[in-house]
């Protein structure tokens, strides 16, 4: 398995029904044909044209019994409408856990998902994970996670999918950003630790990161050994697949929020998959990084109000593909993956 991928991907079919792209696969017979056997659509999960992704961060749809809860149900309803097809599924409880009952319903999640044309991505990951002292963690986290996959005569989860914020770091802000460079250094060394932990196996490291660790004060260029570049190159480096997230509410402000991490994989040969924000925010000046709400655009004489929504993300996201696709990026844009689940399906 190629494990050097970034994660940034999506087609004209992402938001098309997953059983609207099955049928193209299907042998239906027409009204001047005898009757012919319908044939089953096949998942080739490991050759999927694009990613189109979301995070699911309640573990409860997961945990629930499906016989009492429709909340799995929910979800893959949710997910055949809008043609998702790897799903980012919290699970550091889970894995960790002593539960062997959530253990099994983990992998009969993964399973059912995978019948649905779905790769399902572990996730887990807190901002302290960068901390040397946390490191057991996350040691433990992988170290389940793997035991966990190869105990599965099933399907079987694709990928560690680290959601970790240094930039939570209390000090990350102080001293004008001068201790960013050694908790930078100590986030890639948790990184570092985790990709040899995977090293051997048939599981993929993916890393979410800002669209700003590229050009943030104090980790646009850190020094790494004999190498000194940003904290994004360093982490498409180590990753198998980098999410990007490009939290913005336009396709050109995302592709420009995102344009750097493009550069740099595509001249190392790496692919990306794209964020996008569907959160609803109180605070009017959070309101540029979501699809949820309105914001004022206009000016003090001609006023004006975008509306966003459901609809006006599936426009941007097609403008968003275009803007790509003028560029040397094609090989390196890899899709999307839609934050979250839970106001996703949301949307109107």
């Amino acid at each position: 398995m190629n494990r050097k991928i970034i994660a940034l991907v999506f087609t004209a079919f992402s938001f098309l029904p997953l059983t609207s792209f099955a049928d193209t696969l299907s042998t239906t017979p027409s009204k001047d044909t005898a009757p012919v056997a319908v044939v089953a659509p096949v998942c080739d999960l490991a050759r999927l044209p694009s990613i189109n992704a979301v995070w699911l961060w309640d573990s409860t749809i997961v945990t629930d019994d499906p016989a009492s809860s429709t909340k799995r149900a929910d979800f893959f309803k949710f997910a055949t409408d809008q043609g998702i097809n790897t799903v980012y599924v919290s699970s550091y409880g889970i894995i960790t856990g002593k539960s062997d009952d959530n253990k099994a319903k983990l992998a009969d999640f993964i399973s059912q998902a995978h019948s649905s044309c779905i790769n399902t991505e572990l996730l887990a990951g807190e901002s302290n994970w960068a901390d040397r002292k946390n490191i057991f963690k996350v040691i433990n986290f992988v170290n389940e996670a793997i035991d966990f996959t190869n105990s599965l005569s099933g399907p079987k989860p694709t990928a560690i999918h680290l959601d970790v914020e240094p930039y939570a770091d209390k000090s990350w802000n102080t001293n004008g950003g001068a201790n960013r460079p050694a908790i930078a250094n100590k986030y890639l060394n948790m990184l570092s630790s985790v990709d040899v932990l995977l090293k051997g196996t048939n599981i993929d490291l993916n890393v979410d990161i800002p669209s700003s660790f590229d050009t943030a004060n104090g980790i646009s260029s850190i020094a790494r050994g004999k190498e000194a570049k940003s904290l994004a190159a360093f982490v498409i480096d180590i990753a198998d697949t980098t999410t990007v997230m490009g939290f913005r509410d336009t396709a050109y402000d995302v592709y420009d929020a995102t344009k750097g991490e493009m550069n740099y994989a595509s001249s190392v040969g790496k692919k990306v998959v794209i964020g996008l924000e569907t959160k609803c925010f109180a605070n009017p000046n959070e309101q540029i990084f979501t699809f949820c709400g309105s914001r004022e655009i206009g000016t003090v004489d001609a006023p004006q109000t975008l509306i966003k929504g459901l609809e006006y993300m599936k426009g941007e996201v097609t403008k968003i593909i275009e803007l790509e696709n003028l560029n040397t990026y094609t090989k390196t844009f890899s899709g999307f993956a839609y934050h979250q689940y839970e106001t996703f399906s949301l949307l109107k």
